[in-house]
């Protein structure tokens, strides 16, 4: 059976957000239809920030990070800044040399992207995602 296109962007849209019987739920189609149009389309699945495929990725604000700077301008161990601040000393050790520095996301980014889930959904159902699942 072939995707319409309201489909192909429902996917877009959920991939990396929604899990895979969601996205499958949603668009009424077989988790390996789902998987493998992704595929084929360059789509990654992997929900991004869960810590489902990877582990958790925690975000550091930025003022933690600056203080991490900070402790180690005053020439303080790894392990002693790990101490203070709770950051990994692997972790902080890329800090110092500029490396995988990662922050809070932005609220707008997040609610850009629910947004246009919720959008992608409505085409697809003609209404609310929240009526139907």
């Amino acid at each position: 059976m072939l995707w319409t296109e309201q489909e192909e962007l429902m996917l877009e849209q959920c991939a990396g957000v929604k899990s895979v019987d969601y996205i499958s739920t949603a668009i009424g189609r077989p988790r390996g239809a789902i998987t493998q149009k992704a595929s084929n389309m360059g789509i990654s699945l992997s929900l991004k920030n869960s810590g489902v495929n990877r582990g958790p990725k925690n975000k550091i604000p930025q003022k933690v990070i600056d203080e991490v700077k900070a402790l180690l301008g005053k020439g303080l161990s790894y392990k002693k800044i790990s101490a203070i601040t709770g950051v990994s000393k692997p972790y902080v050790a890329q800090i110092k040399h500029g490396k995988g520095a990662r922050f809070k996301s932005d609220k707008n980014t997040t609610q850009s992207r629910t947004a246009d889930f919720n959008k992608a959904f409505s085409l697809m159902s003609g209404g609310s995602h929240e009526n139907r699942i």
